[in-house]
């Protein structure tokens, strides 16, 4: 009988310590690899978003004939940014009815709660923001000579042709560098 009560004693304190200490190292090994998965899924979210608007751009092109505008039609390449402000993102939602007088939404993105990762709409304005709550930059081609300035390189000969618009993030760090690859690694956009 009092060996089938040894048998039924519990852990003692130094295995349960063991036992804890091999979880927090392993813990502390996969916390950076799972971190820096999800900053990579994010940057490819923002990437995909990039490229859908780019789409929704060429869409709206090949349905009206001219590139989307708010306000009025500038003639010179502009920069805007995605948020309520310059009213691009609610034309091509369908949601303006001046430049966009069919109404076709060209864009759906997931509705955003706040300034987070998605679009807002509040009444006929819209924004989208990128997976870390900043609003897009969007470079339009609007004097068609199919070429932007590259927003990320410096100098006449660093041109991106072929494109009528670019659209970038500048990522976790949301910063838009020049001329340093480091700085524009976690940049998102549909162009590189």
């Amino acid at each position: 009988m009092k060996n089938q009560r040894k048998n039924l004693q519990g852990f003692t304190l130094i295995e349960l310590l063991v036992v804890i200490s091999i979880i927090a190292v392993l813990s502390g090994i996969a916390t950076p690899v799972i971190m820096s998965r999800i900053k990579a899924a994010k940057i490819l979210k923002a990437k995909t978003v990039c490229r859908s608007f780019e789409v929704a751009v060429d869409a709206f092109e090949n349905e009206y004939n001219y590139l989307p505008y708010s306000g009025t039609a500038p003639t010179d390449d502009t920069k805007l940014r995605s948020d309520e402000n310059d009213g691009l993102v609610a034309v091509l939602a369908g949601l303006e009815d001046v430049v966009n007088f069919k109404q076709i939404k060209y864009i759906k993105y997931p509705a955003a709660k706040s300034k987070r990762d998605g679009m807002t709409i509040r009444g006929n304005k819209a924004a989208l923001y990128d997976p870390w709550g900043e609003f897009y930059y969007i470079i339009m081609d609007y004097d068609l000579d199919e070429e932007l300035k590259n927003p990320f390189k410096s100098g006449p000969t660093n041109n991106i042709r072929g494109k009528n618009v670019l659209i970038y993030s500048g990522g976790p760090d949301k910063e838009v560098g020049r001329d340093d690859k480091k700085k524009n690694r976690d940049n998102a956009s549909n162009f590189k």
